[in-house]
């Protein structure tokens, strides 16, 4: 039987690929350590801005509650700024999660920002005798039909920028949205729920459903849909 003999030089190899496997381990996580905290800062920097954006919109509302008519009417109001900081939290939720604590905390001051640009939009369109369309979206996690309607929701918005869209969470503990959601009657059986004006669609609308209604209070996109047909 023949006895097999290992080079003594061989435990230097082992010793040796050990050693550059050890070194690429710690600096991979070297790495991804200074990556993660690169992201993390950046991430507060956006969090600073967008928390001084509320402010910045806050005190504007506080403006235009004492300006006269002639001033407003053909102002936006917040539909700018709310639909900025819609697509920020989004992007925040998606690379933090939502449930992080500092995302929940710019959530609630989105979601009291839009209970107060509404309030705002139909106190003047009563002083004003203006005729804003208005959409309040009511939605909840875990709900099936509740994320089809909000892609639905998404789609459609971008093709009707001058629809005052509000979405709200059924099941926030924000004292003014639990407020409105009792005003308005809303259920959370009946959820996806939209509200356009003072019409009520429990259960949401299909894209094609939503997009007929809007014609009735957009008739200029009505009519461009006609000479498109014509051409």
């Amino acid at each position: 039987m023949n006895n097999q003999h290992y080079p003594q030089h061989d435990w230097k190899k082992y010793l040796i690929v050990f050693l550059i496997t050890l070194g690429i381990f710690l600096v991979a996580i070297y790495l991804s350590s200074v990556l993660s905290n690169k992201r993390f800062a950046e991430m507060r920097t956006f969090q600073d801005k967008l928390a001084t954006d509320i402010l910045s919109s806050e005190t504007r509302f506080a403006l235009l509650e004492r300006t006269s008519c002639e001033h407003f009417v053909d102002d936006a109001l917040l539909s700018e700024e709310l639909n900025l900081f819609g697509e920020r939290l989004s992007r925040m939720e998606k690379q933090l999660s939502a449930s992080d604590p500092e995302v929940e905390q710019l959530s609630r001051y989105y979601s009291l920002l839009q209970v107060k640009d509404y309030l705002l939009v139909t106190q003047l369109a009563e002083k004003c005798d203006t005729d804003p369309v208005i959409m309040l979206h009511f939605t909840k996690s875990n709900c099936t039909a509740c994320d089809r309607q909000q892609y639905v929701m998404d789609d459609v918005h971008k093709d009707y920028t001058d629809l005052s869209l509000y979405s709200f969470d059924y099941n926030t503990e924000l004292s003014a949205v639990r407020t409105l959601i009792s005003t308005l009657g809303v259920k959370e059986e009946d959820l996806p729920v939209l509200i356009l004006n003072d019409e009520v669609f429990n259960g949401g609308l299909s894209e094609e459903e939503l997009r007929e209604k809007l014609l009735e209070f957009f008739p200029e996109e009505l009519e461009e849909i006609d000479n498109e047909i014509l051409e």
